[in-house]
């Protein structure tokens, strides 16, 4: 369900952009344009035989972080930073268990009591999977899985079948605070590929880039769709309209929300006309346009949970609590008490306990309003 706005001139003159957010807006979206047309002009007379040409597109606007990551992209350790601080570092957590699909090769299980007087390189899998085992009891390994992503129908743009990787990430932390990935699979398990290949640092450095590169399609992804898309934009407007809707202007957890709303029905319209609508951005550019990524909103929606909102509570499940190298979290937990001493201070001036709280009328209004919302069986 969505707001009744086909297009922004259907919503009030209140939820729009003003003028000035509109030109600047209008402004980012053209010199976003033209940077593309010139880079695509650019590079057209020359074809592109190596990983150095990736650098004639790398100019104009850009910052010194876009410019530190472009000097340091094959890094494992720019890789597993990532994880903990980039641009989604929602998806990391600490292993309590070595994850059902992470399987040794075909014919490997029998060689494991005395793979230290094999062939080190052939064994390589029998070593990580040693590390593993020690990392687990350690506290020091991490994993990324990507399964969210396994059979999402993959897109076709202009013709061309477009792929999409479900991968998993396994990661170390080591003694310095360095985050490390010891091991790369690319797709889980499946009838027709029952040990999927396992890729190493110690492999050829393109194999192993590749493999790097997968995942990092497969974050950009599922960063933009489920923790961008959904849990912003989407979630953000059902806030949105509850807080229009049930709240009189005058009751303090009104105003507390109302700010934060600003903008999101103009956004959210622009979106759904231009980003996720048939034909649009996600359709034309994405491999998991096309339907894929409605696919995927569904599934992260099915196990949505009220706690992955609360980084206290988010942070804990997923392991990442007291962690130097962490710096999202520190930041997201100092943010949060900020925040939270803030809300606390102004409610309980009006609320000072549970039992006003249960006697206040709109309480009939919210258990109206939220019935068949967020009631999955993974929500709480």
């Amino acid at each position: 369900m969505t707001i009744a706005a086909g297009s922004i001139d259907d919503l009030p003159p209140n939820m729009r952009f003003h003028e000035q957010k509109r030109l600047d807006y209008g402004w980012t979206v053209i010199a976003g344009h033209m940077e593309m047309v010139l880079k695509y002009v650019y590079t057209l007379p020359s074809p592109w035989k190596h990983l150095e040409d990736f650098d004639q597109i790398f100019w104009g606007q850009k910052t010194a972080m876009a410019e530190k990551v472009h000097q340091r992209w094959q890094d494992d350790e720019l890789f597993g930073y990532q994880f903990l601080n980039g641009a989604n570092p929602m998806l990391l957590r600490r292993s309590t268990s070595l994850p059902s699909r992470l399987v040794l090769p075909s014919g490997m299980e029998e060689l494991q009591p005395s793979w230290r007087k094999n062939c080190r390189y052939s064994l390589q899998p029998l070593m990580v999977f040693s590390l593993s085992v020690r990392g687990v009891e350690k506290g020091s390994l991490f994993e990324a899985d990507f399964i969210l992503l396994d059979g999402i129908q993959a897109n076709v743009i202009q013709g061309q079948q477009q792929y999409l990787a479900a991968p998993l990430v396994m990661l170390k932390m080591e003694p310095s605070g360095k985050l490390l990935p010891i091991v790369i699979q690319i797709q889980p398990p499946s009838p027709s590929c029952p040990t999927p290949p396992l890729f190493l640092p110690s492999d050829p450095p393109l194999a192993w880039l590749l493999a790097k590169t997968w995942v990092r399609s497969s974050d950009f992804l599922v960063h933009e769709t489920q923790y961008h898309l959904l849990n912003i934009h989407m979630l953000g407007e059902v806030i949105a309209v509850a807080t229009m809707r049930c709240l009189p202007g005058l009751h303090p957890v009104f105003k507390l929300l109302i700010p934060h709303t600003r903008y999101t029905m103009d956004i959210n319209t622009r979106a759904r006309n231009q980003l996720i609508s048939d034909g649009g951005i996600f359709d034309k550019g994405w491999s998991t346009g096309g339907g894929g990524h409605v696919q995927l909103m569904r599934r992260a929606m099915a196990q949505l949970t009220y706690r992955s909102f609360c980084p206290p509570e988010d942070l804990a499940d997923r392991g990442l609590l007291g962690i130097p190298s962490a710096l999202y979290a520190h930041d997201a937990l100092r943010l949060w008490e900020i925040i939270a001493r803030y809300v606390e201070g102004i409610v309980h001036l009006f609320y000072h306990g549970d039992d006003i709280v249960r006697g206040d009328e709109l309480q009939e209004t919210g258990q109206h309003e939220s019935q068949g919302q967020l009631r999955g069986p993974r929500v709480g």
